[in-house]
């Protein structure tokens, strides 16, 4: 018998279990059997973008985070930045900025000061 294809990873169940919903729940909002959301889920089935469009809507997220951002993962950054007051969000956002920019002024002084034969 053949191995089943396996789909890119996503964080559909993560999401679901996040909202406390289950595979019948989400089915149902979306119109499709328990067992194509299960199917999917785990990266057995592939999906349209009607399909990831519904999804999302059914957990209320959108299509990009359902993909890739786990709201179970208590670490993530994103878990953090929806945790965080507004003017908590400005000033990582602020500290975000600073660290990336100063990142990459490092980078250009290290690749300048190889052109003039420094280390």
């Amino acid at each position: 018998m053949p191995k089943p294809k396996k789909f890119r990873p996503t964080c559909i169940r993560q999401w679901r279990h996040h909202r406390g919903l289950t595979l019948e729940t989400v089915a149902e909002r979306i119109d499709m059997t328990p067992g194509l959301v299960s199917l999917v889920e785990r990266g057995l089935r592939g999906y349209t973008q009607d399909t990831v469009e519904a999804l999302a809507s059914a957990m209320r997220t959108d299509p990009a985070a359902l993909l890739t951002r786990d709201p179970t993962d208590p670490n993530a950054l994103w878990g953090i930045w929806d945790k965080a007051k507004p003017g908590q969000r400005k000033q990582i956002m602020e500290a975000a900025i600073k660290l990336v920019k100063g990142r990459s002024n490092v980078a250009k002084g290290r690749s300048n000061g190889r052109k003039r034969g420094h280390r």
